[in-house]
């Protein structure tokens, strides 16, 4: 999935990435919900936001914006991830 992200979203993925540090934290993170999905629901998720998502998806941040904020449009790709997680 990671590679994935590297490729859609290059330099803005990669460089969020380049410290081992940092990858370990965020495989951590997105580990839970990623063992939580099919392999059919993570690649429409990343699909999704391939053709919409300016920046790769948060995994926090959709969940927060929808219970912090409702009514707040999420981009497709993010939906996509809120949704997959239900």
């Amino acid at each position: 999935m990671f590679a994935r992200f590297a490729a859609i979203y290059g330099p803005r993925w990669i460089s969020a990435m380049s410290d081992e540090r940092i990858e370990r934290l965020a495989v951590t993170e997105w580990a839970p919900l990623v063992a939580a999905l099919s392999d059919a629901q993570i690649r429409a998720a990343i699909d999704a936001a391939k053709a919409s998502c300016e920046w790769p998806p948060s995994i926090p941040i959709p969940q927060a914006r929808r219970e912090a904020l409702p009514g707040v449009e999420l981009c497709v790709g993010c939906q996509a991830v809120s949704e997959a997680r239900r």
